[in-house]
């Protein structure tokens, strides 16, 4: 198998991703901050690292901070339910993902749209027209999962700064990739583990800074405190109630450790470098149409579609025929394909990885030039 779908979950997971996963589940097995004996002490030990090289990869000293959760969509919803109230006013961009939009349905958001410019990025020089005071939170997402085009966040969240604005980027296709500055921007910050981080599927987190304090999704056994009926108050603790996916996240300690070793920029780079073949051998391939190709500020992902083909046919074509695998249809976006105009056809996404080479990216090419003939 050619495996092209990475903005989905990375695959495959560096060796020593998995290795921390088994081990943890042959050697050691006990519940972190559930005993005193060595092996729950040694689990708390772990648990605690995993926590500082994560909080590093999203550019954060403070690792008490960082709330580990299952995906980024849990993180999402902790912020967006834990901070906006039911009828709430909101800012967000109109390519944000369903873990962003339904929890917003469902509160009854009082939804600003900002628009996008020309090159696909949100024009978030718009917020200057907007007064602060007149808004509960803003969202918005740090890199596309369709289109992979970049939004200045740094921008967003500046503004959100000056007038006092809760605000929420959502880096589930950033982390790991690109430069995160969650200390500096002070912003929630929701991530998912398993992608740009390399780590386990079941993974995510939020960074909440100081001056927020969401609600918690849940409340429960922590490990500490239990004398009392009431949630703690300390984080992690306060939003990390039951046991934790600690196989993953031994899993996620590792692929945090790599991605660090490595170089975020490398990886990016190299990601860059096969997107820009991919590109470019597409648009020289009758009747296909890639959004924005024009726009280099993007991760690996890259969405096309071909003139009277279906997407979801072609896609069947290439793991049917040619063992490639790419993601087809709305992305779990369809906000997003409604900004773009491909809302009627969806897209065909490739996501190409650290461990993809070019010679995967030219057997991709040769398919959809043999699927379209």
């Amino acid at each position: 198998m050619i495996y092209l779908d990475n903005a989905a979950t990375t695959f495959p997971k560096p060796p020593s991703v998995i290795r921390a996963a088994v081990q943890y589940m042959t050697k050691s097995g006990a519940n972190c901050g559930r005993g005193g004996y060595k092996s729950a002490l040694g689990s708390a030990e772990l648990l605690w690292q995993a926590r500082e090289a994560v909080a590093n990869l999203i550019g954060s000293d403070n690792p008490q901070q960082l709330v580990f959760t299952k995906n980024a969509t849990e993180a999402l919803n902790l912020a967006i339910k834990g901070v906006l109230k039911s009828g709430g006013r909101v800012i967000c961009s109109g390519t944000e993902h369903n873990s962003v939009m339904r929890p917003l349905t469902q509160q009854g958001a009082k939804i600003t749209f900002l628009p996008l410019r020309a090159d696909g990025c949100v024009d978030v020089h718009m917020l200057e027209t907007l007064n602060p005071t007149d808004y509960d939170m803003v969202i918005i997402n740090h890199a596309s999962n369709v289109s992979g085009i970049i939004n200045d966040v740094a921008y967003v969240a500046e503004w959100c700064k000056r007038g006092g604005v809760p605000c929420l980027i959502d880096a589930s296709q950033s982390a790991g990739v690109l430069p995160l500055c969650a200390d500096k921007w002070q912003v929630m910050l929701a991530f998912a583990g398993h992608k740009g981080p390399m780590g386990p599927q079941g993974t995510g987190g939020l960074f909440i800074p100081g001056n927020i304090n969401p609600l918690p999704l849940m409340t429960g056994g922590t490990g500490s405190a239990s004398e009392n009926m009431t949630q703690p108050e300390d984080l992690p603790d306060k939003y990390e109630s039951g046991t934790l996916n600690m196989p993953a996240i031994a899993g996620l300690y590792e692929g945090a450790k790599f991605i660090l070793n490595e170089g975020p920029s490398n990886i990016h780079e190299k990601e860059r470098y096969l997107r820009s073949i991919l590109s470019d051998g597409l648009m020289n391939i009758q009747g296909v149409n890639v959004l924005y190709p024009e726009n280099n500020a993007t991760t690996s992902a890259l969405s096309f579609y071909v003139d009277n083909r279906d997407t979801a046919t072609l896609g069947a074509l290439l793991d049917e025929q040619y063992g490639i695998a790419v993601r087809c249809g709305l992305h779990c976006a369809p906000m997003a394909h409604k900004s773009f105009g491909t809302f009627e056809c969806g897209t065909v996404r490739v996501s190409p990885g650290y461990f993809n080479t070019k010679k995967d990216i030219d057997k991709f090419l040769y398919a959809i030039k043999k699927c379209t003939d």
